[in-house]
């Protein structure tokens, strides 16, 4: 039985060491847009923040997708670690779902 809710709009983020990368979808297969936007040097967190907000309130989207970086989830560093939880506040804030799945989670789906 397939339990997947449909959104209208949904935004995925993957987060790395050198910032993020992103796709807006409105169907499974009809991404709006997609890119990978850089944040080098100091105060990576915050700035990538700022550009993810901007994302947000450019497509609104009705869900947010995120890696699971708990314990359960993907090993990550502790700076992607604060930063899926800043991602998840923003979200909260927005009032947005936000869900996160693991490489093997998002496996299982298919």
């Amino acid at each position: 039985m397939n339990d997947l809710q449909r959104y209208a709009c949904v935004l995925a983020v993957y987060l790395n060491t050198r910032g993020f990368a992103f796709v807006v979808f409105e169907s499974s297969l009809s991404p709006v847009d997609w890119g990978i936007k850089e944040t080098r040097g100091p105060h990576k967190n915050s700035r990538s923040i700022t550009k993810i907000e901007r994302i947000v309130d450019r497509y609104r989207p009705s869900v947010l997708i995120l890696q699971d970086t708990s314990l359960e989830g993907t090993h990550r560093t502790q700076r992607i670690r604060d930063l899926n939880e800043d991602i998840v506040e923003l979200a909260m804030i927005r009032e947005i779902p936000a869900c996160a799945y693991s490489r093997t989670g998002v496996r299982s789906l298919s």
